[in-house]
């Protein structure tokens, strides 16, 4: 299942991450506590939590730092390997048009409408 992702799912998947999502998290911030940069992006409008048996594995994402600037964002535990393929289809269908029409910011719910059509 794919959803918006909220604090408790983002906190879960940040303090059990893979080291080198850790590693990236920590390059990327301010400062030298994983779950801290990673709540940071609870502020982005397309921000989602792939989850498999009731558990957050992976969160992922778009950002717009500035007008013209986008980024993805990813991290996830070492149970990727059960939702991998829905995660990457869902990346592929939802959050790559996102990214490449930036310029053109989709309607607030598309983003949770595709995690309830994805899960």
């Amino acid at each position: 299942m794919i959803k918006v992702a909220n604090l408790t799912d983002v906190t879960y998947v940040a303090a059990r991450m893979r080291p080198h999502d850790r590693a990236e998290r920590l390059a990327t911030s301010h400062g030298d506590d994983a779950v801290e940069a990673a709540v940071r992006f609870l502020h982005a409008p397309h921000l989602a939590v792939t989850i498999w048996k009731g558990t957050p594995i992976a969160v992922m994402g778009v950002t717009f730092s500035h007008p013209g600037v986008a980024s993805t964002v990813f991290f996830a535990t070492d149970q990727f390997k059960h939702v991998a393929l829905a995660t990457t289809r869902f990346v592929r269908r939802t959050l790559f048009p996102i990214l490449v029409n930036y310029w053109h910011p989709p309607a607030a719910g598309l983003l949770d409408a595709a995690a309830r059509r994805a899960g």
